[in-house]
């Protein structure tokens, strides 16, 4: 297909099918065979997808060929990934919740597991003969939005170096083998690494018992223009740093492969400013609640007459952003988000009983596509 001009022609002939969700095979595997070129190219040992920036059977049936395993973050992530690929797949699990129930399911196949805090670690790192990974702050963040940002002493998000080396002598027996560092989101850069791998490497040599093999630099990367110096500046520092590197990118994977189509159901003029009312909201794009992100709308041109583009519940702020368009939009006109393949299916919620979009696959062709967990919610 011709996106996005075949989009508009299919769910123009469907007049019902929207508010939708459409995800396209050919973005999600081009983008993952980038991630495999950047692995190599800069000596990474593990390139892991997080399942929670878009959980579908397919999406991970996708990528699967292209990456070392999966990100999971609860039992029921784990079990999706192993009921989609098989119980081989390795996964590692990134969760502030560790209980019996949670190692009980990891252990079922190839895992590794990041702990969250250093009294998970002192409580349940001696059941982990293959190691675990201590997440890691280092107070520094790539996030934009303060509330948002797993930096400061009262995060719940990992432990603090100094409280590490404090309580290093603890750690001994519970087979800690590296570092967790996330902190960057929608980065363009690999800049969030570079200076998460010196931290690491940094606090690596501040412990003088603790055998510091590996580290996690998370994810929050949409690769975007890397330049050669940077690129060449994060590989001598992997070499430098004899770890093992993993990272995990989501939203990266998946960012660009989705388009959300939604419908204008109303238009109107208000205090001098022209409103269009659409059949979506940002019940399915939370993240522009979130992180203040006004989402990219297929069309739209830098002159002309602006228009405010409301959802259909009845929360105020359910604004979506404030576009031009060549012409004024009228009723029953499609208007396509693009670049909205993360965080909008694994977030998206029924606020006002405004029900969740359908879900289409485009692959060969467009098709509806049923996953029967998040069809459960649709009614």
């Amino acid at each position: 297909m011709n996106l996005p001009d075949d989009l508009l022609s299919f769910f123009n002939s469907n007049a019902s099918a929207t508010p939708a969700f459409v995800l396209s095979e050919s973005a999600i595997k081009r983008r993952a065979s980038e991630f495999v070129l950047l692995k190599e190219r800069l000596g990474i040992s593990k390139l892991l997808y997080s399942v929670k920036a878009c959980p579908l059977k397919r999406v991970i049936q996708t990528i699967h060929p292209y990456v070392d395993g999966f990100s999971v973050s609860s039992i029921s992530e784990i079990e999706l990934v192993r009921g989609s690929v098989g119980d081989d797949c390795f996964a590692h699990y990134v969760s502030p919740l560790i209980n019996d129930d949670v190692l009980n399911e990891i252990q079922r196949g190839p895992f590794k597991i990041t702990f969250n805090s250093l009294e998970q670690v002192l409580r349940f790192g001696s059941q982990i003969p293959s190691g675990g990974l201590i997440r890691t702050q280092t107070q520094r963040s790539a996030l934009r939005k303060n509330f948002l940002r797993p930096k400061s002493a009262v995060s719940k998000l990992g432990a603090m170096a100094s409280d590490i080396v404090a309580r290093e002598s603890a750690l001994l027996s519970c087979h800690i083998s590296g570092f967790h560092i996330h902190n960057a989101h929608l980065s363009t850069t690999m800049r969030p690494h570079i200076n998460n791998l010196s931290f690491a490497c940094t606090l690596r040599d501040q412990l003088k018992m603790l055998s510091i093999k590996e580290i996690n630099l998370g994810g929050g990367q949409i690769l975007g223009t890397l330049g050669e110096t940077e690129k060449q500046t994060l590989k001598v520092e992997i070499k430098k740093s004899n770890l093992d590197i993993t990272i995990e990118p989501g939203a990266g994977m998946v960012w660009n492969s989705g388009w959300l189509i939604s419908r204008v159901v109303d238009t109107f003029t208000k205090c001098g400013k022209r409103i269009a009312i659409l059949d979506t909201s940002v019940n399915h794009l939370p993240y522009v609640l979130d992180f203040g992100i006004t989402p990219q709308v297929y069309g739209t041109v830098p002159k002309g007459d602006p228009i405010v583009l409301g959802g259909a519940t009845c929360l105020e702020r359910d604004i979506l952003g404030e576009y031009r368009f060549p012409e004024p939009l009228k009723i029953g006109e499609l208007v396509l988000f693009k670049n909205v393949g993360a965080y909008s299916l694994a977030r998206a919620n029924r606020f006002n009983g405004i029900r969740l979009p359908r879900i289409f696959w485009l692959g060969n062709s467009l098709d509806e596509y049923v996953e029967t967990v998040y069809q459960t919610q649709l009614t």
